[in-house]
This record gives structure tokens, C-alpha cells and sequence, in this order.
């Protein structure tokens, strides 16, 4: 009944996955994953108070279990008890230190912590996993998201054809798809095996490798035209590290283009109630410069939506010299 339950929470069949769920508990009162599962099943309703009390009673159940103590902290944040979800977050930290579910990223949102370094791999590779076939659909569509035509239009004006190009942070291919006529070879790298299959079968790219970014860029002995970072740099907050990494695959003269979240100050970095990162201008111009990258174009628009408002991107293109 629980796997019923599951499948048709996917599905959207709430009041279903909750029936399912009950006929579980009929047999097994006290099953932890099944109280979770209702609990989050309550989270898709947005009936909050009553997910908190199912995410209460399975770590009541399984005090072993960190899964609930973060599932609750989400309820209590989405119903405005922040303190309780401070709470909740630090027991789910000493419960899962290693932070699988992000919920440093989550104090940071909540003003209760520095923002971490990035987002963290297990984070990102879970979240975009379980959002994979529908990505596009929500990123595009419902969110009217315009980074990879913004990076087009700002980058094309500068570079060449024949390019050797690398896509970091590939996703479903989509930056990487107005460049293809241009691309001698065209690498794209990412942490999501869903997300890479989803970019296999646009058969757009030469290789394609499950990587985290930095480590693969210390790896990889091919330099590179052009790198493309579409809404990469919205998990990562220490930014240095990576534009380091990627100007010593770059060949001379080659191109760093990227989109960030716009902070709402020059010298920010700040994570918003989305867990995403933000970056003022200033903080990337500094990181730019420290790894041996000029500005060679720049622009804040707006690039996607949320909560039916713009969200402004920086916008910009790095040399290396």
C-alpha cells in the first residue's frame, strides 16, 4: 500500500495516496516511512498542520530517522513557524550531518546561518533526479525561464564557429542546443544521471559525463572555445573555485558564459526562499578577476519568474587573456 500510495502521489491523485496510505497504517501503525509519506502527501495538499503532526508521529516512531525532522522543518517553514523549522533543521542535522537534503541552504534562506559553500552534490543530483521529466515543462513554461536564449544573445557576438564548447551543468541540453551549429565538439557534464539521459536523447552532444563540475575540470586534459554555465552558479556560493578551474581548461582568449541570480547588493551572496543562490555584480567581477578573467559583456534582465514576479539575472561573458 505504500508503494500504491507513492505511485499515486506522483500521479497527483492526493486524496488516493492518502487513502493508500491509511489502509498501510491499518496494518503497520507505527511504520515511519509510512507516516512520512502521508506527511508529505499532506506538504502537495498544502495542508500544513497536518503534515506537521504525520511528520511529528514518524519520528516519534523512528527516532533514528533524520528524513522527517527535515520534511517537518519544510512544513513549518511553508506555514510561517520559522523558529520551529530552525529547530527542526538543527535535529536533522545531528541526525544526517553530511546534509544530503540541503538544510544548510535552508537556515541560510531563513537568516539563521552563513550561506553555505554550494548547494552541496547530493543535494543537487537528488533534486534534479526527481524532477527530470518534467524540468523543461516547469522551467520553460510555467516559469518562463530565458537564461539559455539570454547567454546566446549576449555570447554569439563574440565568438567564432568551430568551437570547442563544454557545457557545465548540462541539464537537459537546452543551453547547449542554440550553439550546436557552431560547435566543433560539444561536451556537456552533470551531476544528474536523469538529467544526462534526458540530454542523450536530444543527440546533440559529442560526450556527456556524470561529474561533479570541479572535479571534472581537474580532470579532463581537452581545453575549450567556450564554456556555457546556464543556471549553474544559483548552487554554488564561493564561486572563485570554480571560475579558477574553468579559465585553466579554457584556451586563450576562450569564453566563460554564464547566468546568476541578480543579489539585491553588489557585494551579496545570499540564498533565497527558493534555496537558490544569488550574486551581486561585485562579487563576480572580484572572483572574475582573482582567477584571470576580464569582463567581455554583461547585462541584468529578467530570467524566469517566481510567484508571478521577475527575477533578475546577471547576464555575462568572462575572457580569458
Amino acid at each position: 500500500r505504500r508503494w500504491l500510495g507513492r505511485a499515486l502521489r506522483a500521479q497527483g491523485r492526493l486524496v488516493e495516496a492518502r487513502a493508500a496510505y491509511r489502509q498501510a497504517l491499518k496494518r503497520a501503525p507505527r511504520d515511519a516511512a509510512v507516516l512520512n509519506d502521508l506527511g508529505n502527501a499532506y506538504v502537495a495538499e498544502g495542508n500544513h498542520d497536518q503534515a506537521v503532526r504525520q511528520f511529528e508521529l514518524a519520528a516519534k516512531a523512528d527516532p533514528r530517522l533524520a528524513e522527517p525532522h527535515y520534511n517537518r522543518a519544510h512544513a513549518l517553514r511553508q506555514a510561517g513557524r520559522e523558529d520551529e523549522a530552525k529547530a527542526a533543521l538543527g535535529r536533522y542535522l545531528e541526525l544526517a550531518p553530511e546534509d544530503p537534503a540541503g538544510a544548510r541552504l535552508v537556515l541560510a534562506s531563513l537568516g539563521a546561518a552563513p550561506p553555505p559553500p554550494e548547494a552541496g552534490a547530493a543535494y543537487v543530483r537528488a533534486l534534479f533526479d526527481e524532477s527530470a521529466l518534467r524540468f523543461e515543462r516547469l522551467l520553460v513554461e510555467e516559469l518562463g525561464y530565458r537564461g539559455p536564449e539570454l547567454i546566446h544573445e549576449l555570447a554569439a557576438p563574440l565568438t567564432g564557429e568551430r568551437l570547442a564548447m563544454l557545457d557545465l551543468g548540462c541539464g537537459t541540453g537546452l543551453a547547449a542546443l542554440p550553439w550546436k551549429p557552431r560547435a566543433r565538439r560539444l561536451v556537456g557534464v552533470d551531476l544528474s544521471p536523469a538529467m544526462l539521459a534526458a540530454a542523450r536523447a536530444r543527440r546533440i552532444y559529442d560526450s556527456l559525463h556524470e561529474a561533479e563540475i570541479g572535479a571534472f575540470l581537474a580532470a579532463t586534459e581537452e581545453r575549450f572555445d567556450l564554456m556555457l554555465a546556464a543556471d549553474l552558479l544559483i548552487y554554488i556560493g564561493a564561486i572563485e573555485p570554480l571560475f579558477v578551474a574553468a579559465a585553466a581548461r579554457l584556451n586563450p582568449r576562450g569564453l566563460f558564459a554564464a547566468t546568476a541570480e541578480a543579489a539585491a547588493e553588489p557585494d551579496a551572496v545570499t540564498v533565497g526562499r527558493g534555496l537558490r543562490y544569488a550574486h551581486g555584480q561585485a562579487t563576480i567581477a572580484r572572483a572574475a578577476a582573482a582567477s584571470g578573467l576580464s569582463v567581455a559583456a554583461w547585462r541584468t534582465a529578467p530570467g524566469r519568474s517566481e510567484s508571478g514576479r521577475p527575477v533578475p539575472f546577471h547576464v555575462f561573458v568572462l575572457r580569458k587573456e
